[in-house]
């Protein structure tokens, strides 16, 4: 009868230093495929909230023209005084120390219940309204906000947040019945706020390049505190940004991209024309198309 051998069990080879190498060689190459797909998918979903954010903006400033007969909040209030000049640049008349300021934002926090919608993901946490306030001191005005909130990314539409007035020595309330364009109109947008007292140069951008209409709203903007063409469309970390319009919906537009409209009056920059683009991306969002170009 012939004898089964015995096998004994194989045992487990060990791994090469080449292979041990290979596999590390392929690990490396994965992550570096992967790791720019996170980053973009995280960027991605920032932009996502962003644009709720933007929607959610906009559906509180719909809210309250329910309840004020259409008439959208002005840019600021004073809660203890007057602001108004008979030339409409602002500044506040009496003793106004340490004056509290009411900002359109106050106005819709009743309608956006949750503050925090005001900040963008992509540029957390947006600006700092109380510092914002504090640079008008150079211009007398001693001024503070209400604390209601302190951060905001989405800069207004001074075209539709009209400057505070006074009857009619500066510009009144903007109703939506005046919005000939609501689909068209912005409203809110993510931007960046640059004032006189900045010593920064311009964005390292083509649209601010020497002789370009950006560089020009740029270099006008260091010369005042508070007006339209303080705030600018703002994509860092982004090539885009949100912006909310007159009939409450928001969408994402590149940074290089064109918002259609044109204006048949107060053409700035341009004194010889009554008609102009009403929007010059990304500096300038502020204005209504059929009426001012920027106010």
């Amino acid at each position: 009868m012939a004898r089964i051998p015995f096998v004994r069990g194989i045992m487990k080879r060990a791994f090469t230093l080449i292979e041990l190498l290979v596999v590390i060689a392929i690990i490396a190459i994965l992550a570096a495929i992967l790791f720019p797909v996170f980053a973009q998918a995280k960027l991605a979903g920032k932009k996502a909230v962003d644009l709720s954010n933007t929607r959610q903006l906009g559906t509180a400033t719909m809210l309250y023209l329910g309840d004020y007969d259409d008439n959208y909040p002005q840019s600021l209030y004073a809660t203890n005084g007057v602001i108004a000049s008979q030339s409409c640049q602002v500044y506040v008349l009496g003793s106004m120390a340490n004056q509290p300021i009411f900002t359109l934002y106050d106005a819709l926090i009743p309608y956006m219940k949750n503050v925090d919608i005001l900040q963008s993901k992509v540029d957390a946490p947006g600006e700092d309204w109380n510092a914002m306030l504090a640079r008008l001191a150079p211009l007398g005005l001693s001024v503070r906000s209400t604390g209601a909130y302190r951060y905001s990314s989405f800069g207004p539409n001074f075209a539709v947040f009209q400057d505070p007035g006074v009857g009619s020595l500066c510009d009144g309330v903007f109703n939506q019945a005046d919005m000939q364009d609501p689909v068209g109109t912005t409203v809110f947008f993510h931007s960046k706020y640059y004032d006189f007292t900045s010593s920064a140069t311009p964005p390292k951008t083509e649209f601010y390049r020497p002789g370009t209409y950006c560089n020009q709203m740029y270099q006008r903007a260091r010369m005042g505190a508070f007006e339209w063409m303080n705030f600018h469309g703002n994509f860092k970390g982004n090539d885009g940004i949100t912006v909310n319009y007159g009939d409450g919906h928001a969408k994402w537009i590149r940074g290089d991209g064109n918002l259609p409209g044109r204006s048949t009056s107060d053409c700035d920059f341009y004194p010889d024309r009554n008609d102009c683009q009403t929007y010059t991306l990304p500096c300038d969002l502020s204005g209504v198309p059929g009426g001012k170009a920027n106010t």
